[in-house]
């Protein structure tokens, strides 16, 4: 054992922990273990950044590494389908690079398995980003018919966020088709879908989604209650359907890579997800239309992130699906690393193989050098 691991046996630091993440490597050899770290845009700037980014995921034992490939309604990574639509194929403040390019070749080099990770998911545009003519993002540039709203009309939410329609079928088919453009020419390991939900339950009062609505309950428009059970129900079984099409469409072009996605569970009883965002992840699993999940659980408590792994536990069938995730600054505030390590140890506790942490930025400094 080289002498950097055995001092992960002395101090109070990530190092640490992260020596709690790879011990079973040494223990029980037979059973892995996913040691996940996001990856967002501030650290995909240069080749150089990723590549220290990778180098400091593999000296500190993490093994997956989650890349973020759809950001603010652009694509880091060159999309000949996004092309199609808007006539650019990637960030323009990425032009002339392949950033997934990039991080596949330095992730492998260093033996991290990497997905590509649509972190905005339905998101199509933010107003505080290259906006384009329509300030709500590029792709409404040219499908002003693909933005969604609110009851009252509204379309953007309280993060400055522009969402596409969820039952559109030309919205889903274009995020479909950017996940099987990875697959097709990319050497990923895996692909992870993100805000696959509603920003809220005042969103579906579009045009689309009234008709579509009516067809299907005798013309009778969508209720004006937005936390109606059966309305929610309605926009949550779309939502599957379509996360059961992305699922099968994309491992029907490589169905060696793992799919992912990285739903929430803020409760210890209900199914906050479903009741706050349409979003039936416990669906997913159990109708295996997902190969695994990495649940959002960011609290500071031990305790309470042990009762929401009990409450995740209770509603699915294969275990072997769930990976809790915790931030290490939950609302800003850093955990200590006494605590990183008790959420480790209580997930390894109930059963679980891995943890996923949002996200690599927090780690760097707070946790250990870059």
């Amino acid at each position: 054992m080289t002498k950097r691991i055995r001092i992960f046996f002395r101090i109070m630091s990530l190092y640490r922990v992260m020596f709690l993440f790879s011990s079973i490597v040494y223990i029980q050899a037979e059973a892995q273990e996913m040691r996940g770290a996001w990856i967002a845009r501030d650290y995909l700037s240069s080749r150089v950044l990723i590549a220290k980014a990778m180098d400091s995921l593999a000296a500190n034992n993490f093994n997956t590494a989650f890349v973020n490939v759809w950001s603010r309604g652009y694509p880091l990574y060159q999309s000949g389908l996004f092309n199609t639509h808007t006539g650019i194929s990637t960030d323009p403040n990425f032009t002339g690079r392949d950033v997934l390019q990039e991080a596949v070749a330095e992730a492998h080099r260093v033996g991290l398995h990497i997905e590509a990770w649509f972190e905005y998911g339905f998101v199509g545009g933010y107003s505080g980003y290259l906006p384009g003519t329509s300030g709500k993002g590029k792709i409404f540039d040219v499908h002003p018919d693909w933005v969604a709203k609110q009851q009252d009309g509204t379309e953007i939410d309280g993060s400055s966020f522009y969402w596409m329609i969820h039952t559109n079928p030309e919205v889903q088919n274009f995020l479909i088709g950017m996940a099987t453009e990875i697959a097709r020419n990319y050497d990923v390991d895996g692909i992870e879908l993100d805000r696959t939900r509603y920003s809220s339950l005042s969103y579906g009062y579009d045009s689309y989604t009234d008709s579509l609505y009516r067809a299907e309950h005798s013309n009778s428009a969508p209720p004006a209650t937005t936390s109606d059970a059966e309305w929610k129900l309605w926009r949550a079984d779309k939502l599957n359907q379509f996360i059961a099409r992305a699922y099968d469409s994309i491992k029907t072009v490589n169905p060696n890579l793992n799919i992912s996605n990285a739903p929430s569970l803020y409760s210890s009883s209900s199914y906050s997800s479903f009741d706050s965002f349409c979003q039936d992840w416990v669906w997913w699993v159990n109708n295996n239309k997902v190969d695994n999940v990495h649940v959002q659980m960011y609290v500071s408590s031990p305790a309470t992130f042990g009762s929401y792994i009990d409450n995740m536990l209770a509603r699915v069938n294969d275990h072997s699906k769930l990976f809790p995730s915790f931030a290490v600054k939950p609302n800003s505030t850093p955990i200590s690393t006494g605590v990183a390590t008790q959420m480790i140890d209580i997930t390894r506790t109930k059963g679980l193989s891995g943890n996923a942490i949002w996200y690599f930025t927090d780690l760097i400094g707070s946790f250990f050098a870059e």
